[in-house]
């Protein structure tokens, strides 16, 4: 997963690029200058280093779970010249919150929605910022479409219309399982709600559209293919046979008609960024 993992953070960047001016003035705003950033649920620190890029005064924590990962975040600091700004944390993000020391901004991307009591996981992130600092949630908005309705190309019908559709549905389903899974789950609701209940105060929400056209890069066409492998292993019961063979044919590297080398293949998503203070 890891190449998988670092392919995914670099194609949503933009998230981050685009909103980075936009968090450093909510905090100007709260008086607070962006000296100390964590990263939850780093992964391989993509994002890490990209906070440090962004805020060339600030040291960058990047908290992950994984060992593995932690060193590619590290070794990818090196490589962008920011090591002397960024460290590595293992921790378990249900069990070892509290131990982190404070900082003025936490950037938590796709993170919380991997904990069973998300305002519980609100309430301690919001513990642990500075006066004035701010907590950057990202979680799912739209989801990340990458075919057309019709996969039907050179006269070629591959499958029914619609396969995009039923993929989302299939992946909706299991999360849903996934999340009542958790140890402690309580019931979603949306962000702005959650953020109030964990006693933080929301002050800003954007959309942040992410658009990745035809014709893809083969880096951003490993996305793709990532998506379509995962869905194959966690939803393939949830769709028709006829669906998982024209999967079977998308994910296949050397099919002309696989997502590696049609050309209508694209990335679209819109995740949410909330920003909230304690």
């Amino acid at each position: 997963m890891v190449g998988h993992l670092e392919d995914q953070g670099e194609a949503m960047l933009p998230v981050l690029t685009q909103t980075a001016p936009w968090v450093s003035e909510l905090a100007h705003a709260q008086g607070t200058e962006i000296r100390r950033i964590i990263d939850i649920g780093s992964g391989p620190g993509v994002s890490t280093c990209e906070w440090a890029l962004q805020c060339a005064d600030a040291t960058v924590l990047a908290v992950d779970g994984s060992v593995g990962l932690l060193e590619r975040a590290a070794q990818r600091a090196a490589r962008l010249g920011v090591a002397d700004r960024v460290e590595t944390r293992v921790a378990d993000l249900a069990a070892d919150l509290d131990n982190l020391d404070r900082a003025d901004l936490i950037w938590a991307s796709m993170v919380v929605h991997h904990v069973g009591d998300e305002v519980d996981m609100i309430r301690r992130l919001g513990a642990l910022l500075e006066p004035g600092g701010l907590l950057a949630i990202v979680e799912f908005g739209e989801p990340m479409r990458f075919l057309p309705d019709d996969l039907s190309s050179g006269g070629v019908a591959l499958g029914q219309p619609g396969l995009m559709d039923r993929l989302l549905a299939a992946n909706e389903g299991w999360f849903a399982e996934m999340r009542a899974s958790l140890p402690g789950a309580t019931e979603s609701a949306d962000h702005g709600t959650m953020i109030e209940a964990a006693g933080l105060e929301l002050v800003g929400h954007r959309v942040v559209p992410v658009r990745h056209d035809a014709p893809l890069s083969a880096q951003q066409r490993r996305i793709a293919l990532g998506h379509l492998q995962r869905s194959r292993k966690l939803a393939a019961e949830r769709l028709g046979a006829e669906d998982n063979e024209v999967i079977a044919v998308l994910m296949d590297p050397d099919h002309p008609q696989g997502v590696m080398h049609r050309p209508d293949v694209f990335l679209h998503t819109a995740p949410n960024l909330y920003v909230a203070r304690a």
